[in-house]
C-alpha cells in the first residue's frame, strides 16, 4: 500500500512537471495580451483535475493496457497465427480510436462547424459526426494491421510510407477541399491519449516475441502507417458522401 502511493505521489509530480511549461505558456501570453483569465479557485481546481487525471490515464496504461497488448501479442505469436494476430491489430485499433476523446471532441466540433457553413444540415450533425468516427477508427485499424504485417514480413518503413502518401495525395485532389484538410488532420487527432500507447505496446510487444526482430528497431515505427491511413479512409468517406 505504502509502495503504491509513494508511486501515485511521484507520478503526480511527474505529471505536474509535465503541464507546467505549457502553464506558463499559457499565462504568459495571457497576462501579455491581456486577455480574461478564469477565477483564481477555477483556475487550481481546474489544474489540479488536470493534474490528476493525466497521472491516472497514465498508471492505468503502465497497469493494464500496457502489459495486455503485449502479452497478447506474444501469445499469438507463440501460435504461430497471424491471422487471428491481424484480427486482434484490427480490433484493437478500432477500439482504441472509437474510444479515444480527442477524436470524439474533434468530430463533434468539426460537425458543428459543417452545420454552421451550411454545409449539412443540423440534424445529420450527430450521424456526420460518427461517420467521421467510424471512417478514422477504420484508418487507424488498418494501419496497425499494416504496422503488424511490417514487423512480420520485415518490411522497409521509408518505403511503405511512400506507398501511402501517394494515393494519399492523388485522393486529396480529387475531393473537396474542405474533406481533404479536414482528413489530415484527422490521423492525428486519432493517435492521442489511447490510441499511441496501445498501438506502439503492440509492437514492441510483437517485436520482442520474434527472435529475428529487434523491439527498438522494429517495434517502434507501428504509429507512422496508423498516422497516414486514416486520411485515406476521410478521403474515401467524403468522396462517397
Amino acid at each position: 500500500m505504502l509502495k503504491l502511493l509513494r508511486d501515485l505521489s511521484s507520478a503526480l509530480a511527474e505529471s505536474a512537471l509535465t503541464l507546467t511549461p505549457l502553464a506558463l505558456v499559457l499565462l504568459g501570453f495571457a497576462f501579455a495580451l491581456g486577455a480574461p483569465l478564469p477565477a483564481p479557485g477555477a483556475l487550481l481546481y481546474g489544474g489540479a483535475v488536470l493534474v490528476l487525471g493525466l497521472t491516472l490515464v497514465v498508471k492505468g496504461l503502465e497497469l493494464t493496457l500496457f502489459p495486455l497488448a503485449e502479452g497478447i501479442a506474444g501469445d499469438l505469436v507463440g501460435k504461430g497465427s497471424l491471422g487471428w494476430l491481424l484480427l486482434f491489430a484490427l480490433t484493437l485499433g478500432f477500439g482504441a480510436t472509437v474510444a479515444e476523446p480527442a477524436l470524439a471532441a474533434v468530430a463533434g466540433q468539426v460537425a458543428r462547424s459543417a452545420v454552421a457553413h451550411a454545409h449539412i444540415h443540423e440534424a445529420e450533425a450527430a450521424a456526420f459526426a460518427w461517420g467521421l468516427r467510424l471512417a478514422t477508427a477504420s484508418g487507424i485499424a488498418l494501419g496497425v494491421a499494416l504496422g503488424i504485417l511490417r514487423i512480420v514480413r520485415g518490411w522497409s518503413l521509408p518505403r511503405l510510407l511512400v506507398a501511402l502518401l501517394l494515393p494519399l495525395l492523388l485522393l486529396s485532389r480529387v475531393v473537396p477541399p474542405p474533406v481533404a484538410t479536414l482528413a489530415f488532420d484527422m490521423g492525428i487527432s486519432a493517435m492521442s491519449t489511447l490510441a499511441v500507447p496501445v498501438v506502439v505496446a503492440l509492437g514492441i510487444g510483437l517485436a520482442g516475441s520474434l527472435g529475428r526482430r529487434s523491439a527498438l528497431i522494429d517495434g517502434f515505427g507501428m504509429a507512422a502507417p496508423a498516422l497516414l491511413v486514416p486520411p485515406l479512409c476521410v478521403l474515401a468517406w467524403g468522396w462517397m458522401r
